[in-house]
């Protein structure tokens, strides 16, 4: 069981800072009626990684082993998304960035009008997104390839959605609890997001990309 959850935990700390969500969530929990489209944005971003890694994950361990080598099978998708995770990370950091000092990005202003409905529905898009996907069949092919028993994937697979979860959930519950203190933080928060967004997403893709690549190779050798 441990080792399960200790394959999935870099790819949960992958996804939990991805920059979109968590702007996103900010924004929300800034808003006016943050007390309904707040909570249900973060609802929406857990249901859909649950079902989202549950079809990935299920659809794995229905692989018979007689239909291929598993071991092999698994180095192999987990090398692939490894090499994915890589480049991706390395075109994030080397590709021209957005001028500093422009303010909040475009797509990022008037977030704060939507309704609790469409903040549920842009929630669940999200885990759509070419990294949340990539990290959710990683995390899919990690936890395949450490055991087939349901309970222990279904742990697995609870650990990586809380893990992915903390930085748009904490804020939530910190909002609703401290209200006064919480927001100068999240904007201080959002701040360096948008600063910093750009390389810590460019980095942890390439960390994680090594992180896969390596795995696979020793799974592959041992």
């Amino acid at each position: 069981m441990l080792s399960t959850l200790a394959h999935v935990l870099p790819l949960g700390v992958a996804m939990a800072f991805s920059s979109v969500p968590v702007l996103v969530a900010i924004a929300l929990l800034l808003s006016p009626r943050r007390r309904r489209t707040a909570p249900a944005f973060v609802g929406g971003l857990a249901a859909g990684l649950v079902l989202v890694t549950v079809i990935f994950t299920l659809g794995l361990i229905a692989v018979p082993d007689h239909v291929a080598a598993p071991v092999a099978l698994f180095a192999l998708l987990e090398g692939a998304a490894g090499a994915v995770s890589l480049v991706a990370g390395v075109l994030v950091l080397v590709l021209p960035r957005r001028p500093p000092g422009e303010g909040l990005p475009r797509w990022l202003r008037g977030i704060d009008g939507l309704s609790a409905k469409m903040a549920f529905l842009l929630a669940l898009g999200m885990n759509l997104r070419p990294k949340a996907l990539l990290m959710t069949v990683a995390a899919g092919i990690a936890i395949r390839a450490q055991t087939v028993d349901p309970g222990e994937a279904g742990a697995a697979i609870a650990f990586y959605v809380v893990v992915s979860l903390t930085t748009v959930a904490i804020p939530l519950v910190a909002m609703w609890t401290a209200p006064a203190r919480t927001e100068g933080l999240l904007l201080r928060f959002r701040g360096w997001i948008v600063r910093n967004g750009r390389t810590i997403t460019g980095v942890l893709l390439a960390v994680v990309g090594l992180y896969l690549g390596g795995d696979a190779l020793v799974r592959y050798l041992a």
